[in-house]
């Protein structure tokens, strides 16, 4: 009786109070806590998801250009210690371009000099016919071998223009001819609205007198035109295109093959042998003849093989040939290439033999089959080639003190 008269309502409303009191605040903090945590979880997906993100975007990122994605290409495929990387004022604006070339040191104590290759058309430093069977073997024979990227040209004709050339750098307007196009014009409604909005806004603005620059500023910004306006401009700004355009095939290659050689002189070696590859034959040509008269005369031979000229390289030939130029140039003919090359061969003999030029010498090997009995063949006439007309002819390297 005594703790039914003691435990009353108001005795067990205090003590569920009290009780209350004391569990509110831990509840309270791990509720706070399991907040926290749910916070931190959340910025850290968060931060997880950005960086995985930025790092996909960075994987993502590719050059789309062809020559840049070959050079990546070839440069992860080929030997790292093999690898050289050049540059040239090339770009537009005269940025520099990196461009990859693969070298090969010499494989013996008495070093011969450098062979630098020039490859043809839609190629790489490292093409798999007579390109690397070449640069490859004759490290053997004591050559320093060079091979570099040429940059990309299509040989491809332009289209037919068919429209016809503009003749004008303004056209007249006329009557019948309207002074904008009508693309961002607005609609009948639209231009209701704006002209009793244009209405209301001169009668207030009547007593200040600025009445008609606010009509013509509205007009302005209708896109109307001034009256005595009656000419419209079309020019194509061709100068400026003029100025930021990149430079032709035959300038880029004329930089890189300096740069090459830049490259070749500064190991020190003076003995310097160019070889070209179908359209890279012609290259080397353009070489020789835009260097007519300050070339050396000992120490620069030149190796065309299964040559591809145009016909504006054919008739610099004879131009190039001379009497008593000390120049020797070793022409290996493809002898199952088409009638068409046959002939252009037997044009560029005619020549050196017109020139009475005792340094020109042409040979016919099968250079299109890719057997390995082919190739070496090939391997085995050039190292006999050099051997008795370029070799023994090689400088010590400079040293810079």
């Amino acid at each position: 009786m005594k703790y039914s008269k003691i435990l009353t309502t108001p005795t067990i409303i205090f003590l569920v109070l009290f009780l209350l009191s004391f569990l509110l605040p831990a509840l309270q903090k791990n509720l706070f806590a399991a907040e926290g945590a749910a916070v931190a979880e959340t910025e850290t997906e968060k931060t997880s998801d950005e960086g995985s993100s930025d790092a996909a975007k960075k994987i993502l990122r590719v050059h789309l250009l062809p020559e840049v994605m070959e050079q990546a290409a070839l440069a992860d495929e080929a030997i790292k210690k093999q690898i050289v990387w050049l540059d040239t004022p090339e770009g537009k604006g005269k940025i520099n371009i990196k461009f990859l070339g693969l070298e090969m040191l010499e494989q013996t104590s008495e070093p011969q000099g450098t062979v630098l290759f020039l490859h043809g058309v839609d190629q790489h430093p490292d093409w798999p016919q007579v390109i690397k069977p070449l640069r490859t073997a004759l490290p053997e024979s004591g050559w320093y071998t060079f091979s570099i990227l040429l940059p990309y040209e299509s040989y491809k004709k332009p289209p037919k223009r068919e429209l016809e050339v503009k003749t004008a750098e303004s056209v007249e307007v006329t009557d019948g001819m309207p002074l904008f196009s009508g693309r961002y014009s607005r609609s009948d409604s639209e231009e209701k609205a704006e002209s009793e909005d244009t209405e209301a806004l001169e009668s207030d603005t009547s007593e200040e007198g600025e009445s008609t620059d606010a009509v013509s500023d509205l007009a302005l910004a209708d896109g109307s035109a001034d009256d005595k306006e009656d000419v419209i401009d079309i020019s194509s700004d061709d100068k400026k295109k003029g100025e930021s355009s990149a430079l032709g095939f035959d300038d880029k290659v004329s930089l890189r093959l300096a740069a090459a050689l830049a490259h070749i002189t500064g190991r020190g070696q003076q003995n310097i042998v160019l070889v070209g590859y179908q359209q890279g034959a012609e290259s080397v040509m353009n070489y020789l003849s835009d260097n007519k008269g300050m070339l050396p005369e000992k120490g620069l031979t030149v190796i065309w093989i299964d040559a591809s000229f145009s016909e504006r390289a054919q008739n610099r030939m004879g131009s190039l040939l001379e009497k008593n130029s000390a120049l020797l140039i070793l022409d290996i003919v493809d002898s199952s290439s088409s009638s068409l090359m046959r002939s252009d061969a037997k044009r560029r003999a005619s020549d050196a033999k017109r020139q009475n030029y005792r340094g020109y010498s042409q040979v016919k090997l099968p250079v299109s089959i890719s057997s390995s009995m082919m190739q070496s063949s090939l391997t085995q006439r050039v190292k006999g080639w050099l051997k008795v007309n370029a070799g023994g002819m090689s400088a010590k390297k400079l040293i810079k003190r």
